[in-house]
C-alpha cells in the first residue's frame, strides 16, 4: 500500500530561509487607491508576504456620516458607506469561499474560481498568499482543514485534490466520474466528504489516500447530485442537502455499515423548494444555513437535531446566506449576510427578526458567495465579476480612507521570464522551472 502524503507541519520551519509558493502574478484592478495594510513581521509567519504580489486593494472616498446624521467621522458606520477591500487576482467569477479556522499564525481565506486557480489569502489583509495550479476545469469548491496546513478544491476536470498550503504542491488527486461540486474536511482532517452530479458521495481517509473510499448513497441519494456535503463537528455525521430540483436535507451516520440509506431525511418546504445553496456556521454554533429556491427563503437548521430554528423571506436571485458566528456579534447584534445574482448587492438581515438592515452594493456582477470571519468582524464576499470584497461588520469613516503606500513590494514579471520585486523588504529569486512558479525568500530587516 503506498504511504499515505504526510500531513503538513509549521515545526521546525525556519520562515528566513523557507521557499513560498505561489508563482503567477495576479491581476491588479485600476481606479483605486492602496491603502496602507498592518505591518508584517517577515519571520512570524511562513506564509505571510510583507507585500503580496496582488496586494488587497480599498476603495477610497470621503468619510461620512450617515444621512442627516450630526455624528462625528470617527463613529461607526452603516457598512454601506464602508470602502471594502478588494482582493483582484482571478479573471473569471468566483463561486467559493471558505476561511479557516483560527490558527496560530493567523486565518485564511480560500477561494475556488471558475479561472480554475483556487488561491490562498491572508484573512485579515486580503494579501494573496499563493495559487494552486493544477486543475483543468473550473473549480467550484476549497475549503481548509483545521490547522489550515492542508487545501482541497473540487473542480468540473472530475477530480477532487488535497494540496499543502504551506507550499501549494499538490498531494494526491481523488478521480471521480461527474463533476466535484463539493468538498470538505472532518474536523480533525482525517476524512475528505466529496460531492457533486452523481448519485454517490465519496467520503475518503486522509492517512490511507490510496484506499477505496466508503461511498455513500445510490438510489437513496439526490438523484441531481448535491448541492453540499458538511461534516457535523462532533459527531461521526454527514449533513448533504440536494440541488436545486430537491428539497431534502439528508444526514449519514458514517458509523453504521449500510452506507446506501441516509439515518434521516428532512424535507425543507414545498415540492419546488430546491437548494440553491448552503453553509455551515461554525462548528461551536452547530447550524446549517441554505437559501431555497422556489420560496425565495432562508432558512437556518440545527444540523444535529435537522428542526429549522430560523426562516425569513429574501428577494429572488439570492443565491447564498452567511451567518455571524454567534459568539461574535456586533453591537448591533447577529446578522446574516445574503448575496444576489440579479441586482449584484448583498443585503445585511437581523438575524433574530429577519429585518433587512443594508443593502451593499459594489459588484459589478452577480453576487455569488459570502462567508464570515471567525471573529465576526467582517466578512467577505466574491462575484462574478472576478473579485473580493472584505466588509468590517463595524466600519469606522476614517479606517484606511487617504492612507498612503508605505514599505510595499511589487512583484512584476521580467522579460526573461523571471520575477523580481518593485519595493523593500524581500527580494525574488530565479523562477527557473518553466511553469510559472517562483520560490523567494525573506530577509530580516
Amino acid at each position: 500500500m503506498p504511504a499515505a502524503p504526510s500531513v503538513p507541519s509549521r515545526t521546525n520551519t525556519n520562515s528566513t530561509d523557507r521557499s513560498r509558493w505561489g508563482g503567477e502574478t495576479a491581476a491588479t484592478t485600476t481606479n483605486t487607491t492602496v491603502a496602507a495594510l498592518p505591518s508584517v513581521d517577515a519571520g512570524q509567519h511562513p506564509r505571510r508576504p510583507t507585500a503580496s504580489p496582488s496586494a488587497a486593494t480599498i476603495e477610497v472616498g470621503p468619510p461620512t456620516a450617515p444621512s442627516g446624521s450630526t455624528s462625528s467621522p470617527s463613529l461607526p458606520l452603516p457598512i454601506r458607506q464602508q470602502m471594502p477591500l478588494v482582493c483582484p487576482g482571478h479573471v473569471k467569477g468566483v463561486v467559493g469561499l471558505r476561511y479557516s479556522p483560527p490558527t496560530a499564525d493567523g486565518v485564511f481565506l480560500i477561494s475556488a474560481c471558475l479561472d480554475q486557480k483556487p488561491m490562498l489569502r491572508d484573512a485579515a489583509t486580503g494579501d494573496w498568499i499563493g495559487t494552486f495550479f493544477g486543475h483543468k476545469g473550473a473549480v467550484w469548491s476549497a475549503c481548509l482543514d483545521r490547522q489550515a496546513t492542508r487545501a482541497a478544491t473540487g473542480a468540473a476536470d472530475l477530480t477532487a485534490r488535497i494540496w499543502n498550503a504551506l507550499t501549494g504542491e499538490a498531494l494526491h488527486t481523488f478521480e471521480h466520474r461527474h463533476i466535484v461540486k463539493t468538498v470538505d474536511f472532518s474536523t480533525d482532517g482525517g476524512r475528505l466528504a466529496t460531492g457533486g452530479q452523481m448519485k454517490t458521495l465519496q467520503v475518503y481517509d486522509t492517512d490511507r489516500v490510496e484506499a477505496p473510499p466508503m461511498e455513500l448513497g445510490g438510489e437513496s441519494c439526490h438523484a441531481g447530485g448535491c448541492r453540499v456535503a458538511r461534516f457535523v463537528a462532533g459527531h461521526a455525521s454527514l449533513l448533504v442537502s440536494g440541488g436545486p430540483a430537491e428539497p431534502e436535507l439528508l444526514l449519514w451516520d458514517l458509523r453504521v455499515p449500510d452506507t446506501r440509506q441516509p439515518v434521516r431525511t428532512v424535507s425543507i418546504g414545498g415540492a419546488d423548494d430546491g437548494v440553491v445553496y448552503g453553509e455551515r456556521c461554525s462548528d461551536d454554533d452547530g447550524v446549517l444555513s441554505i437559501v431555497t429556491r422556489a420560496g425565495q427563503r432562508v432558512q437556518v437548521w440545527n444540523v444535529v437535531r435537522l428542526e429549522c430554528v430560523r426562516e425569513w423571506a429574501v428577494p429572488p436571485g439570492s443565491e447564498s446566506v452567511a451567518l455571524q458566528p454567534a459568539n461574535r456579534t456586533s453591537t448591533a447584534g447577529r446578522m446574516a449576510v445574503v448575496t444576489n445574482s440579479r441586482d449584484n448587492t448583498v443585503r445585511v438581515y437581523d438575524y433574530h427578526s429577519g429585518a433587512e438592515r443594508e443593502c451593499l452594493r459594489g459588484h459589478h456582477g452577480p453576487v455569488w458567495v459570502a462567508a464570515f470571519h471567525p471573529d465576526g468582524q467582517s466578512f467577505a464576499t466574491a462575484s462574478d465579476d472576478s473579485s473580493i470584497r472584505i466588509w468590517q461588520t463595524q466600519p469606522q469613516a476614517n479606517a484606511h480612507a487617504g492612507q498612503a503606500v508605505e514599505d510595499k513590494a511589487v512583484l512584476h514579471a521580467d522579460a526573461e521570464g523571471g520575477w523580481r520585486w518593485n519595493g523593500a523588504g524581500a527580494d525574488m529569486s530565479n523562477a527557473g522551472d518553466g511553469r510559472g512558479r517562483a520560490a523567494f525568500h525573506h530577509h530580516a530587516r
